[in-house]
């Protein structure tokens, strides 16, 4: 065992650079890089959907995550998003979020989605120069940082109604 990640989460070493998650009932594959700066090997890529997660912080552990995935969980908060430098997919869709702590140390990021929360505004969100894809449905954001320019946002289900955001603020 290498060690505990969350309260009920066991992770545990496995063959051939792949290692698991135990969540309760659900075992989840994630898969492992060798760090050139450590002995130890380093998540690249987590997925915990529907774990019913409410707190991540041991996720600080691992800050060479390029691909995330807390979807379908019970998150309020993430104090943790200014650690993962490397990360380039973050999903986050059908959470509790109120508030998006500010993400401007995710310059590698790609595509963020956001969806099925309860945020407000984005104004917080800082530059991203590598994004390309934000996921916004059914959320009460009516201000998009001007910052997010051109990003394709998505303020609802369908593709028709993608948008891309080209100018300096963006207001409802």
């Amino acid at each position: 065992m290498i060690g505990i990640v969350h309260r009920n989460t066991v992770l545990h070493r496995t063959c051939k650079g792949f290692a698991h998650f135990v969540c309760g009932n659900t075992t989840v594959e994630a898969s492992l890089l060798r760090s050139n700066e450590r002995e130890h090997f380093c998540f690249s890529s987590l997925s915990l959907p529907s774990s019913t997660l409410t707190d991540v912080n041991a996720l600080l552990n691992f800050p060479h995550i390029t691909d995330l995935d807390l979807s379908n969980n019970d998150l309020e908060e993430l104090p943790l998003l200014f650690s993962f430098k490397f990360l380039k997919t973050l999903n986050l869709c059908n959470n509790r979020l109120e508030h998006l702590p500010p993400i401007s140390n995710c310059t590698e990021l790609i595509k963020l989605d956001l969806s099925g929360n309860i945020l407000t505004d984005m104004s917080t969100t800082g530059v991203l120069p590598e994004l390309r894809e934000l996921y916004l449905q059914c959320n009460c954001i009516s201000t998009v940082d001007g910052k997010l320019a051109g990003t394709t946002a998505y303020a609802s289900s369908e593709p028709r109604n993608a948008f891309t955001i080209n100018t300096h603020l963006i207001t409802s």
